[in-house]
């Protein structure tokens, strides 16, 4: 994951707080990070798994 990556998912986790009314953000903050940063991962190995069906690689899960 690049520092990027990882900002972006720290503003999405700022701006989902904000949407939810998460008043207590300082404490919620590193819990919601932690889930986004393993829904990232979890979704770019999907991904992944996808590309490499759609060339025709045998992947085994």
């Amino acid at each position: 994951m690049t520092d990027s990556e990882a900002d972006e998912i720290f503003r999405f986790c700022l701006r989902k707080m904000e949407i939810c009314g998460i008043e207590n953000q300082e404490e919620y903050l590193p819990r919601l990070f932690r889930d986004e940063v393993k829904n990232f991962i979890i979704r770019r190995g999907i991904n992944a798994i996808t590309a490499l069906r759609r060339m025709g690689v045998a992947v085994s899960v």
